[in-house]
Parts: structure tokens; sequence; C-alpha cells
């Protein structure tokens, strides 16, 4: 596999589980809405082994890599950090309900956009994109089922 390439999968499934680790801190902190976000926990941890997947098969003996990486690894390396830092501050100074939700969906939104969003919007006939629309999919339904959630629980939205 190419280098490169390699390195944007292995960032990509730490981003999966970095953001699932936040909805595990959530879930603990938040006990009315622990099984929301243990649900979306578990969710990026299939996000994540999904990735692996990917990974784990030879696209470029296949020829099945399309020229679809705008994305840039510092910028996955970046967000990992950003998150990484976010977990241990959530850990030892929790947010507030509605501020925990509003990071939530803002998580959602830029992982749309780390998931490629330019190549999402083309049509691909190879697994590699296939899987990639499908998490990028998995992103927007998120960013939908915790936006729908806040609403009908009265838990205000920032503009961020």
């Amino acid at each position: 596999m190419d280098k490169q390439l390699g390195h944007i999968i292995d960032e990509s499934v730490q981003l999966e589980l970095n953001v699932g680790e936040l909805y595990k801190v959530f879930s603990r902190t938040f006990q009315e809405d622990a099984p929301f976000w243990s649900e979306l926990y578990e969710e990026e941890l299939h996000h994540a082994n999904l990735i692996k997947k990917v990974g784990e098969l030879d696209f470029l003996t296949q020829n099945l890599i399309p020229n679809m990486l705008p994305v840039k690894l510092d910028d996955i390396r970046e967000t990992n950090e950003s998150i990484s830092a976010c977990i241990g501050k959530c850990t030892s100074n929790p947010p507030s309900r509605d501020e925990a939700f509003n990071l939530a969906l803002e998580l959602e939104g830029s992982a749309g956009e780390i998931h490629y969003q330019e190549f999402m919007d083309n049509e691909q006939d190879d697994i590699l994109s296939k899987t990639f629309q499908k998490l990028n999919a998995g992103d927007k339904d998120h960013y939908t089922r915790i936006s729908a959630y806040m609403t009908e629980h009265g838990i205000e939205k920032h503009n961020n």
C-alpha cells in the first residue's frame, strides 16, 4: 500500500476512535443521555473497524484507488490532536450538557469534511470509494440525530 494512503487510513481510524472515546466520556458524564451517547460510541467503533478493513486490502495492486485524496494528512492529525485534548479536558472538567451536544454537532460536521467531502460527491464504483461514502453518510446521520435529539430534549444549539 502507498505509504501516504496508509498514514491517512491509520489517522482516519484514530479519528473514529477518538470521537467514539469522547462519546463514551459523555455517556458516563450525562446519565440521562447515556443510551444515546453509547449508541453513537458503538457506531464510531464500527466506522473505525470499517476503515481498518479497507486498510488491510491492497488497493494499489488492484488498481482501485481513484484520485480521491484531497484531504491532507496534517489536517487529520490536527483534528485528532484537538479531539484528544478535548477528551482530556472533558474528563477532568466536564462540559455542560448543552456544550457537550454542541461540541458533538461541531465534530460530526467537521468529520464529514475529513471524510473527503469533495470525493464523496463523485460517483465511484470501487470498494474504497463506497466505504468512505458510507462513512460520510454515517457522519451526516450522526449530525442529524444529534440535532434532532437536542431539539427533542430542549437542548440549546449554539451558533458555531
